[in-house]
């Protein structure tokens, strides 16, 4: 495209967590569960109050007054504030809905939540719900599954040359590891995280899942729920101890066998089957949805982690890390004046698998919301203030989302590019065997004249220089191995000729056979 891509900012969306929703071990270790609040929201301006200073009430906060001194109350503005009534429904209406309606329209789409351990993440996403959860406990993920099957069904009755198909991953990240949480006996070795030609990041080495129905979705989702890694610690009884990503694959396909001269994908890359011919279709949009629960931000002093706990909380928190040095870079482009060009900032991406994953969420081709949860309560001030300013980078990250409508020359080339490098990758890896065995054989050498057994006696060999030696053995390697080829090519003959032999002895046979029955006919006739 020639014009500049439509930029985009990142849309934020604050969750307060009710004050007295803690867990059943933090209530064992409070008397009470009512909790002095440090936040307060303000829902016509959209706005957070934070104040460890002075009391707050947790809706409808007073606009910060002139007088009021900086380090008292700091104030922040989002694109939503969903108060801790709020419902489920509420926020998924209000936030979710819209992108998910862009999502089935070709749009890539990207919702995540963001925040501290036990404020409410895993619970707004709903990654463990399953099919028995109560409606008004539903997260965001199965309610995003019941829009985007019921969008499909309309969009079909309206339009039946189309056809949807969609397919699932479900990862977990770790201890740094990508982990099929669908095949979760496959080694993680096998997974890997790329980049392809159009700045796009896929990963290799999953289990993509197709589903049909909202309840096969579910499934997946449940089976994913079960496999993720949770722990206990002093501020949540199940703690997730892994970054969760939930994605969902979309393709549009146009069915060609009812439009005239219309080919299909497998004739435009000149590898057509008359089946394919007959009922055949044609890519026409591919979106993904990312659907992301990420694990909390800890501090050992308040979790009490030991051991492999500890070391979750250390991963944890490295990749937290790097997400926000990601989010602080990105906001510094967008804040870059005309004197210091954005160019030259580089984004730390590579620094986490999780930073690497949400690569295209964050300053790429998608549209991305961040659920940012937090807690009112006054103990988690700290970690409160430290999301909300999260948060308020992240509103200035500029995504450039486009509709993925596919071009069939770019995929035919793309296609013949990719046969390209493949024979390229594997005349290398020829050409480092090749070399791998020189190697050997000149060691072994070296080593037989080491020791006096050597059958080469002649002292010109002895005296030649490397690459002379090198060509020497490998013109002796090329030599057998055309001996080795006419060996073959001998067998092969032999093997040939044999064959015709024994075809013609029973042809011989047929023909004696025939002729022995003629003459006992002939001899009964007479």
């Amino acid at each position: 495209m020639n014009k500049e891509l439509e930029q985009q900012p990142v849309t934020v969306a604050i969750r307060v967590r009710p004050p007295n929703a803690v867990s059943a071990k933090n209530k064992e270790s409070h008397q009470s569960t009512l909790h002095k609040v440090c936040l307060g929201t303000i829902s016509k301006a959209n706005a957070i109050v934070l104040s460890k200073e002075e009391p707050l009430s947790m809706s409808n906060a007073p606009l910060p007054s002139s007088n009021s001194t900086a380090t008292a109350r700091k104030t922040f503005t989002f694109d939503k504030i969903h108060a801790s009534e709020s419902s489920q429904e509420e926020l998924y209406n209000s936030s979710c809905a819209n992108l998910v309606n862009q999502f089935v329209d070709g749009f890539n789409v990207t919702i995540f939540a963001y925040g501290q351990t036990s404020s409410g993440k895993t619970y707004t996403m709903g990654s463990n719900n399953d099919l028995n959860t109560p409606d008004h406990e539903m997260g965001v993920i199965p309610r995003v599954v019941e829009q985007i099957m019921n969008l499909i069904s309309m969009k079909e009755r309206v339009d039946p040359n189309i056809t949807f198909s969609i397919r699932c991953t479900f990862l977990e990240i770790y201890q740094e590891q990508v982990r099929d949480l669908l095949m979760p006996h496959n080694d993680s070795k096998e997974i890997a995280i790329r980049e392809d030609r159009n700045g796009s990041i896929t990963v290799s080495g999953v289990h993509e899942e197709p589903v049909t129905t909202a309840k096969d979705l579910f499934k997946c989702l449940e089976i994913g729920g079960i496999e993720r890694t949770t722990g206990d610690t002093k501020m949540h009884m199940s703690s997730s101890r892994s970054h969760a990503i939930f994605t969902l694959i979309l393709e549009q396909r146009l069915d060609t066998s009812k439009i005239l001269g219309m080919k299909t994908d497998e004739e435009d890359l000149g590898f057509a089957t008359p089946a394919s011919s007959v009922c055949g279709s044609r890519l026409l949009r591919s979106s993904k949805l990312h659907l992301v629960d990420l694990a909390g931000s800890e501090r050992v002093k308040r979790t009490g982690a030991e051991g492999v706990r500890l070391k979750e909380s250390v991963k944890i928190n490295s990749g937290l890390l790097a997400l926000g040095n990601v989010i602080s870079v990105l906001g510094e482009m967008h804040d870059a004046t005309p004197a210091s060009p954005a160019t030259t900032i580089h984004v730390p991406y590579r620094d986490s698998k999780l930073t690497r994953l949400l690569q295209n969420s964050l300053g790429g081709n998608a549209k991305t919301l961040m659920l940012a949860c937090v807690s009112p309560c006054e103990e988690d001030y700290e970690e409160t203030l430290n999301t909300l300013k999260y948060a308020d980078r992240a509103r200035k990250i500029q995504n450039k989302p486009i509709i993925n409508t596919i071009d069939h020359q770019a995929v035919k080339l793309a296609s013949m590019q990719e046969k390209i490098d493949f024979l390229e990758a594997q005349i290398k890896k020829q050409d480092s065997n090749i070399r791998q065995h020189e190697n050997h054989i000149q060691s072994d050498h070296k080593s037989e004249s080491s020791q006096g057994q050597s059958g080469l006696n002649d002292t010109s060999f002895v005296d030649m220089e490397n690459d002379k030696l090198i060509m020497y053995f490998v013109e002796e390697l090329k030599n057998r191995t055309i001996r080795g080829t006419n060996a073959m090519k001998a067998l092969q003959d032999s093997n040939n000729e044999n064959l015709r032999l024994v075809e013609r002895i029973s042809d011989l046979e047929e023909r004696y056979n025939v002729i022995v029955f003629v003459c006992i006919c002939h001899r009964f006739k007479t």
